[in-house]
């Protein structure tokens, strides 16, 4: 029997034709409420029966070649389905399912992408197909993060649509060395609408009009949030995949301090890629949906005796040292943002208010930004100093160029988690910077919750 494996997923295959009614069993009623069906020992050993050894089956007449998979989770247990129908024109048909408690977690997209590679090498298609429900937000996403898009006009009429499908479609090179589902990417336009219709859909309260991004130390923030919905990034085909920890990659819907908010836990830091607008098709989304007013939270070194660690600082200017920019290659005069305010000077008075209402200092300060992921030199520290900084971190900087580029007001908190170089005696490391965060975590959440009530929006 044949395997193919990835950290978190297996394809166990290939199953001949005659499984299809199986399929019909384990898709009762909804594609992605199977596994009622699916995880009942007996429908198990009946589906692990039907596994053969055959590579395929073709239709009757020949002229079409059948493939399916059963997908398996890292403990075994089947939790999917993908299927392929490659014509003789070269177009091969994608069909997909997964039981919904585990959508979210990347086996959907591991799966299906790892048959469109076997696919590409196997067959190498011109053309891959999926027909999908216009309101099944999952299905849609999924095929639009693999690179497929809207097909239009004489393809269309070919799959005999009902008005309530749309085939997705992408095209494959068949003398292209790179047919990987890696290679393949869509428009920021179209991740963008897919994630804001995707969020629309599974929102069970108002839409926020505040968006709050947590940085290192900030995530028991989101244990506060009242009548919570949770959306995984991977569900989002706008939000970028993460791999800091600290950082969850999770957008909560809910309330907090009184209001509607979209939290984000986590963001892409540009010292991942070395792209300053990883956080792009996240802050578009955002905007929308209706989001007026990003509220954004770090992690930070002080460079001010008065800040020792575990401080809060409330942003009021930063210093790109980086000098780079997100909006490099945005067309238009919009691409020349005025960040003369780029902190509102509004919303800056009522996190002052939420501060003394609480009587938890709160002194303002200059942020500067600085790539990573090293942390600065003693030498880099005293010419921050020197220039005007108080505070120097590796985030925040292009999140506010991003958001002031779509409208959105900005306020930015920062905790400080450690001396900057130089300062003092201890060993920075990421792992010194979460155990002091960890620390300051509580002060600074209950300070963040009553900022958000306090804001005017």
């Amino acid at each position: 029997m044949t395997h193919t494996t990835t950290p978190h997923v297996t394809l166990e295959w290939r199953l001949p034709h005659h499984a299809e009614a199986l399929f019909e069993v384990m898709c009762d009623a909804s594609l992605y409420e199977f596994v009622d069906t699916v995880h009942r020992p007996e429908s198990v050993d009946a589906l692990r029966q039907r596994i053969a050894d055959n590579a395929s089956q073709r239709s009757p007449d020949g002229s079409q070649h059948w493939l399916s998979w059963v997908v398996l989770d890292e403990s075994g247990a089947v939790v999917g389905y993908v299927q392929a129908t490659v014509h003789p024109d070269l177009e091969a048909d994608i069909a997909y399912g997964l039981a919904s408690a585990h959508w979210g977690r990347g086996l959907a997209a591991q799966a299906v992408g790892q048959v469109l590679d076997l696919l590409a090498r196997d067959y190498a298609p011109a053309t891959f197909c999926i027909v999908a429900e216009r309101a099944n937000t999952r299905s849609v996403g999924l095929a639009l993060r693999l690179g497929f898009a809207e097909a239009r006009g004489a393809a269309t009429r070919r799959h005999a649509l009902r008005p309530t499908e749309l085939l997705l479609q992408r095209h494959v090179g068949v003398d292209d060395e790179t047919t990987s589902t890696a290679a393949q990417s869509i428009t920021l336009e179209e991740a963008v609408a897919a994630s804001a219709t995707t969020i629309r859909q599974r929102a069970t309260g108002p839409l926020p009009k505040i968006a709050v991004l947590l940085g290192s130390g900030w995530s028991p923030l989101a244990e506060r949030v009242q009548d919570a919905v949770d959306i995984p990034y991977a569900d989002l085909p706008a939000f970028p995949s993460l791999a800091v920890g600290g950082h969850r990659g999770l957008l909560r819907l809910g309330r907090l301090g009184g209001r509607a908010v979209a939290l984000l836990a986590g963001r892409k830091h540009a010292y991942e890629t070395g792209d300053a607008d990883a956080m792009k098709g996240a802050i578009r989304t955002l905007a929308a949906i209706g989001v007026t007013t990003l509220v954004q939270t770090n992690a930070a070194g002080s460079l001010e005796a008065a800040m020792p660690p575990g401080a809060l600082m409330l942003i009021s200017d930063h210093l790109n040292v980086v000098q780079r920019s997100p909006l490099i290659g945005e067309p238009g005069d919009q691409r020349f943002i005025d960040m003369g305010a780029a902190y509102d000077p509004a919303h800056r008075a009522a996190a002052m208010r939420a501060a003394v209402r609480l009587g938890m200092p709160l002194p303002e300060g200059v942020y500067a930004w600085v790539l990573g992921p090293q942390f600065e030199t003693p030498a880099e520290i005293r010419w921050l100093k020197l220039i005007g900084a108080q505070a120097v971190g590796m985030s925040t900087v292009p999140e506010t160029i991003l958001a002031r580029h779509v409208g959105l007001r900005v306020l930015a908190l920062s905790m400080m988690t450690n001396m900057a170089a130089g300062l003092s005696a201890e060993t920075l490391s990421h792992g010194h910077t979460m155990a002091i965060a960890q620390g300051a975590a509580e002060r600074a959440v209950v300070l963040l919750e009553a900022v958000v009530g306090e804001l005017e929006i």
